[in-house]
């Protein structure tokens, strides 16, 4: 079966769509569940040919939102770029995003493993929540190339972070 959207019908099927398909509730969608926030200009190579935002950029916003998200995270260590890998990363697209216009990609942490942790962030446009990820990070040992437990001092600025923010975890 075909179906052709026009005006609000069109609205009506994207706000139906994305509630059905809407994977991982478990990612709030609330900007005050988010406590850091990157915002990113969007440019016009962002855009497909209707005016949308497409999914490498997206992909590419919340980039931008986790680098800017683990600097607030671990302002008070190094940072442990090179001991710490992707090794997950999902996104649910919720709405439209159109250009032009500047998004804010809002951070959080939502779990601490032995090994990893696990952030939530969400792309925010003009008040709405337009999309969701969830991504694992592993952290790594770059000379053995397995996974491993964080240092003794991130790990212990990552449970002070957890504790003292009310919307970690």
């Amino acid at each position: 079966m075909a179906y052709r959207a026009t005006g609000s019908s069109a609205t009506a099927l994207t706000k139906r769509n994305a509630e059905r398909m809407a994977a991982n509730d478990t990612i709030p969608r609330d900007r005050d569940a988010y406590d850091q926030f990157t915002s990113v200009t969007m440019r016009f190579s962002d855009t497909d040919a209707m005016g949308h935002v497409n999914n490498v950029a997206t992909a590419a916003y919340f980039e931008s939102g986790r680098f800017g998200f683990f600097g607030h995270l671990f302002s008070d260590t190094h940072t442990p770029w090179n001991g710490m890998i992707l090794a997950s990363v999902s996104i649910d697209y919720l709405r439209e995003i159109l250009f032009p216009g500047t998004v804010e990609i809002g951070g959080r942490l939502a779990a601490l493993g032995d090994r990893s942790m696990t952030t939530h962030y969400a792309i925010f446009k003009g008040g709405q929540c337009c999309a969701v990820s969830q991504a694992v990070t592993v952290f790594f040992d770059p000379v053995k190339r397995i996974s491993a437990a964080p240092e003794p001092q991130v790990r212990a600025s990552l449970e002070a972070y957890m504790a003292a923010n009310p919307t970690a975890g």
